[in-house]
Parts: structure tokens; sequence; C-alpha cells
């Protein structure tokens, strides 16, 4: 302890029950004003009481790291001037067998004088050098660039000038048709069909014998937890769905989060225009001739003319559920009603899952919505039956 503890138990008590704006107002404060000051009489004298007395309650002298003079000032992280400070860098950096660090430092210093941070260089978080080549830079780190990502959530190590150099026209590969590729024929160092033809049959042995190498396959994950059936299936599945709690996981709550809804407007913005059944839109259009008007206003299906929707080929509604997004075949949003068209070639087994239907199904219910399914083979067995559940359905 380097003050008395009676002094310092109360300044400590005094700076947990005042802020600093305040702190010299507290009636301890006041009362024991003389004590406080006496117990600091090495400070500097223009040293004001409120740091007199956040000094003692951190239990700090004041010294200097580098000089030792006894500065007062709490604010100023153990040094006396930026002198003292930068002194001290630089004599850690050599000591520690820092140079390149050190180096590093000074010369982004001396590089990027008026220049602009994010622009034309990155600061690292790890040493405070600035770089224009982070991703090169963190190398003297023993760090990856990915891991680096990862640590600090962050979704690139380039500079806006970096970024503006390799894109559109001036990256040097910008619509290159080909000629980049040694899988294309218009390859510029001349396409080997006979070499591409051995490589895509030496990559389908690979991927037969070597399953367990590969994220993709169910033997990969069986390899990765010993033998653990159950466990590698939902692991397996998981990567498969690549929902928000896979993406936190790998990449932390801030960067995942990002990532997680970069894929899903990625999602949106390519998904397929036509993956619906016409038969399908037979039966949600009989719905909507018959149905109370007051719900048409909230209903969507892939061919209904909706005025936000017309930009759209395909008119679903995209819905968030739990960590996911999914695209209902029809939706009434009023009354929290779905109704799914289960038709004949993409619900057979050899298409769906039971399993992959039922959560889908509890990701619907859980978010507050009824769903209904009805199957291509009971609507087309009897339509007026099918049209007239659904109406039910709807309106209940």
């Amino acid at each position: 302890m380097k003050y008395q503890l009676k002094i310092f138990t109360i300044c400590n008590q005094i700076t947990q029950e005042a802020s600093k704006y305040n702190i010299t107002r507290h009636p301890l404060a006041v009362f024991y004003k003389d004590d406080i000051m006496m117990e600091t009489n090495m400070f500097p004298t223009s040293i004001n009481f409120s740091k007199r007395i956040r000094a003692i309650a951190e239990n700090n002298e004041c010294v200097c790291k580098t000089c030792g003079i006894v500065y007062g000032d709490i604010s100023k992280n153990g040094y006396c001037t930026s002198k003292c400070y930068q002194t001290a860098r630089q004599v850690t950096a050599v000591l520690a067998d820092d140079f390149p660090i050190y180096n590093a430092r000074r010369m982004g210093e001396i590089k990027f004088a008026n220049k602009t941070e994010g622009v034309d260089y990155l600061v690292c978080k790890i040493c405070e050098a600035k770089t224009g080549e982070l991703g090169t830079h963190i190398r003297m780190h023993n760090m990856s660039p990915t891991t680096y990502k990862q640590t600090y959530s962050l979704l690139t190590l380039k500079t806006q000038y970096q970024r503006n150099q390799m894109k559109g026209s001036n990256n040097p590969a910008y619509q290159h048709g080909g000629k980049f590729s040694p899988f294309s024929s218009k390859f510029k160092n001349g396409y080997d069909k006979e070499w591409h033809d051995t490589f895509i049959q030496n990559r389908k042995i690979d991927l037969a014998e070597n399953k367990h190498k590969y994220k993709t396959n169910i033997e990969y994950w069986i390899a990765h937890t010993n033998g653990d059936i159950d466990e590698a299936s939902a692991l397996y599945k998981k990567f498969q769905t690549r929902d928000l709690s896979f993406f936190t996981a790998k990449y932390g709550t801030t960067q995942g989060t990002i990532k997680w809804k970069l894929k899903i407007e990625r999602w949106i913005k390519n998904f397929k225009s036509v993956n619906y059944s016409k038969i399908s839109q037979q039966l949600f259009n009989e719905i909507m001739e018959v149905i109370p008007n007051h719900l048409k206003t909230s209903i969507y299906y892939a061919t209904l003319n909706r005025s936000e929707m017309v930009k759209y080929t395909n008119k679903e509604y995209v819905l968030h559920v739990g960590s996911t997004y999914i695209r209902p075949d029809f939706i009434c949003l009023d009354h929290k009603k779905i109704i799914e068209f289960d038709g004949a070639y993409w619900h057979s087994a050899a298409k769906t899952t039971p399993l992959r239907e039922a959560t889908r199904d509890k990701l619907i219910i859980d978010s507050g919505f009824s769903v209904l399914h009805i199957r291509e083979h009971d609507y087309k067995k009897n339509k007026e039956e099918a049209i007239q559940q659904c109406i039910k359905f709807l309106i209940q």
C-alpha cells in the first residue's frame, strides 16, 4: 500500500459514490481535504484536489516510468511527458528484440504523415504501426489475415485506396472473359485440354476416395467427432444451413452478424426467379377469388402483383424466422397464416425429408404463425375441398 490505509479507504469510497465531476463536493472529500492534501504533498502544486483523490483511490503514486519524477496527474498513464512516453516505447521495442515492430512504427509515421487513416493507411491493432499493406504487416506478429479479422472484428484488411485500385476497370482481371483461367479455352498462356480433363478426373477420384477431408461430406464430420453419428449429423446440418449461430461462432458476434446479413442479402438478391409450380399458383389464385377483401391486403405469393413487389419476378414474401429467413408459398400477414403447397416433385421422398419439413414448420410456429400443408395429390383429387380447407384456415 503506497498510502495510509485510512485515507486510501476514504478516497476509494468517494470515487465509488461520486462522479469525477463532483468528486470534490462529496462530504468525505470536504471533511478530509487537509488529510488528503497532506498525503499527496509530494505532488506538484498545480495538481487539483480531484486528481489527488483519484490517485489515492487507485493507489497510484504518479511517478514517471522513464525519468522517475512525481508528476501527480492521474490521467497521464505513467509518464510525465510525451517525450518520456516515446522514449519508453523505443527502449522497450529494442530491449525486447522487437526492432522490426519499432521500425515499422517509425517508417509508418514518416510515410503516412498528413495522410488519412482508412483511405491511405490502416493502423495495426497489435503494435499501432501505420501501414498501407496490413495483410502483409501482420505476418511479423505470426498471425494469419483470417485470425486477425476474427480477433478484431474486421471485414477487410485493405485501405480504401487499395479497394479502389481493384474495383471495376481498374482491376486487371475485370471482365477478362477467361483469359486468366487455365480452365478456359481463352486462357492467354494456351489452353491444354488434356491437362484439363486429367485434372477433372483426378479431382473426382480424390473426392470419392477422401470424403473425410471435405466439409461438404458427412464423413468429414464423423471423422472430427470420433465417430459420434448424432453429433456429426448436427454439425453437418449446421454447416449446410449456415445460420446466424454458425457465423457468430466462426467470426464472433459483431463480424459474424455482419457476414450473416450480407449472406441473406445475397440470397434474396440472387434467388431463382421461378422456383414455384404453376399448379400452386392456380390454387392461390382461386383462393383470392373467394377470400374476404379485408384479408387480400396482406397476402403474398409468387405471382400476386402487389405494387411494392412489381420489380420482382418471384413475389414471395421474405419472412424472418428464428435466426434465418424463409419464403412461404402463401402468407397472410394480418392473420399470421401460412399455406405451404407440397408439390409432387419437390416434396417427393427423393427431394425432401420429414425432419427438414418439421424443422421448417417449427420455425414458423415459434415465430407466431400457423401453417397448413396442401398436397398436390389432394388438390388435384378434389380442388373444391382443398380451396375450402384453405379458406377456413385463413379466416378462423
